[in-house]
């Protein structure tokens, strides 16, 4: 945001009365040095070329930073200090008195005042000595031409047959330090400093500057950014909005480590404030600021019939449910009594089962052994073994209850059923094979009542749309029939707002209820994001306000439309369907 300071400078009449003469600077930020760049000049040889900066954090705050060197604040060297009303602040010899805005042209005032001004004698002196070139032996024309005919050669003649003649490149690279030869005549020129990202093209001018005296050309950018999509996905209405515009028209190299990209609200707002008038095709509602005109969010959520992802318009969203295929009522896990466990009462918090991702972006899926196995156990046969069903197919479960009863009815071991003799004991003699097979056939019946009793009552129905099917396995050896059950695969919105990026680790300051209301919700079909007024309530549009987060568009949006997988994959996830045997997903 352009700042705007009322500078007010303050002489002294012969009477000692202060004589304020005011006028307006402007500035993003706002400098204060010798320079004559400086937004605010202060021409003493004790004051640093570029001593201070008067910046706006992003709650509309003003701070005063020192750049070459500290400032003193009320007595007190600091590099960064908040611009306080009526605060003194010393740079070199002059008085710096911050000041509450008198009119509307500007923001604040500063009242500059000279107060330790160069002793008498020094001026004195000044005036005796030869610091000019008419009062020494050399004769001004001489050394002008003299000086301008080095300049010339060592910062035009010897650069430009650097660029343009390989011969003299050569014999140059051969003469100089390899460290040193492939940017000794560059560097007359060098504008400033690359960004972060391009620091390892330094040494290397070439790659972007493919022809001396030339602008850089798009396909210099697009040999390294080929994943780095365009703004629009289709082609020719990509080509529609931007003509003939060049990458270096929005990305201006040689600015500083961070000033690559443009991050003025303008630069969205000029074709999105209006876009109906300029787009009359275009489906896009018109947004020009973040607090005041902006629509609300549309989700994109899983189809429950297709698995795949779709847009769901803001209007319609409301009325929506995620058909996920689990049941989770949030109101149980997070009462504040406590949920029933095998150690007692224990009461649950978000951060239990969603755990953040490496970037901190997201979150971890929700895994049934590691998150929910505590409470939601698996055992069947608790009072003889420890052993628990496994989490997954309905198939899967009956293997393994099948050999455990196997094991058990050929073994030494009888639980609650006898068959053979009246108990199921192996003989000293070998068992006969009508004993085998009943041995067997007590081994399936008993394994599908478990798998009955673990799938349709007492775990898996507790959490999945269960569902049994007609008789479609082949009877194990010995048994009458077998029984089958579907269940709803998992599918779980991953990604719910991929027009945008949101960043958890950024907002870990803020209770998860906050956003997500879900300790009333009885049902997983419940939709938690949270509403356009929840974010407005912290964050401000690209205008600073007291007490909120300035949000331009930038901050959530990316301009580039990304054509690498990866990037893709990082930036917008789409719907993640999970199998039974996997996690239960997260949100």
């Amino acid at each position: 945001m352009i700042l705007k300071c009322q500078v007010v400078t303050i002489t002294r009449n012969r009477k000692g009365q202060p004589v304020r003469a005011a006028r307006v600077v402007a500035g993003d930020p706002i400098t204060l040095g010798r320079s004559a760049e400086a937004s605010i000049h202060l021409p003493d040889p004790r004051v640093h070329l570029h001593h201070a900066l008067i910046r706006n954090n992003d709650l509309g705050k003003l701070y005063l930073e020192g750049q070459d060197a500290a400032i003193d604040v009320n007595g007190e060297l600091q590099s960064r200090a908040k611009l306080r009303r009526g605060a003194q602040i010393l740079i070199g010899p002059y008085r710096i008195i911050p000041e509450p805005p008198t009119g509307p042209d500007h923001d604040f005032g500063l009242a500059i005042e000279l107060v330790q001004p160069f002793p008498q004698d020094l001026g004195d002196l000044r005036a005796r000595s030869r610091t000019s070139l008419s009062a020494t032996w050399l004769p001004k024309r001489s050394v002008a031409w003299a000086a301008f005919a080095m300049v010339a050669l060592l910062s035009l003649a010897l650069p430009i047959a650097y660029a343009t003649s390989p011969r003299f490149r050569e014999k140059a690279a051969g003469s100089l330090p390899a460290s040193v030869g492939r940017v000794a005549w560059d560097v007359a020129w060098d504008p400033g400093p690359l960004s972060a990202g391009h620091q390892t093209l330094s040494l290397r001018c070439d790659a972007c500057h493919q022809a001396p005296f030339e602008r850089v050309p798009d396909r210099a950018c697009v040999k390294c950014h080929a994943a780095t999509g365009s703004h629009v996905k289709e082609a020719a209405v990509s080509r529609g909005v931007f003509l003939d515009a060049r990458c270096a028209e929005c990305h201006r190299e040689h600015k500083g480590e961070r000033a690559l990209a443009r991050t003025d609200a303008a630069l969205c707002v000029d074709c999105h404030g209006e876009i109906e008038a300029r787009f009359p095709k275009s489906t896009l509602a018109a947004v020009s600021d973040f607090a005041s005109a902006h629509p609300s969010f549309a989700l994109y959520m899983v189809n429950a019939r297709t698995g795949e992802t779709e847009r769901v318009a803001a209007d319609q969203a409301s009325s929506r449910v995620e058909e996920s295929g689990l049941k989770f009522p949030h109101a149980t896990h997070l009462n504040p009594k406590g949920v029933r466990t095998p150690r007692g009462p224990r009461v649950l918090e978000c951060a239990q089962c969603h755990r953040p991702d490496l970037l901190g972006v997201r979150f971890e899926p929700v895994k049934m052994v590691e998150d929910c196995s505590e409470c939601h156990r698996l055992e069947f046969e608790p009072a003889q073994s420890t052993r628990q069903a496994p989490h997954g197919k309905p198939e899967e479960i009956l293997i393994s209850l099948r050999e455990f009863y196997a094991r058990i009815a050929l073994g030494d071991r009888a639980i609650d059923v006898t068959l053979v003799n009246d108990l199921l004991r192996r003989p000293i003699a070998d068992v006969t094979r009508l004993e085998h097979r009943k041995a067997l056939a007590w081994a399936e019946q008993k394994a599908q009542a478990v798998a009955t009793n673990l799938i349709e009552v007492r775990v898996c129905v507790q959490c999945h749309q269960v569902r049994r099917e007609t008789d479609r396995v082949a009877p194990a050896a010995g048994s009458e029939g077998g029984l089958h059950w579907s269940i709803e695969p998992v599918k779980i919105t991953a990604h719910w707002l991929q027009g945008a990026f949101f960043d958890h680790k950024s907002h870990a300051q803020a209770a998860c209820d906050k956003c997500h209301d879900v300790r009333t919700s009885v049902k997983s079909a419940d939709i938690s994001i949270p509403a356009l007024a929840t974010c407005r309530s912290c964050h401000s549009g690209a205008k600073a306000v007291k007490g909120k987060v300035r949000s331009a568009c930038e901050m959530c949006h990316s301009f580039h439309q990304h054509s690498n997988p990866l990037a893709q994959s990082a930036a917008v996830d789409s719907a993640a369907t999970l199998p039974v045997a996997g996690a239960p997903g997260s949100r």
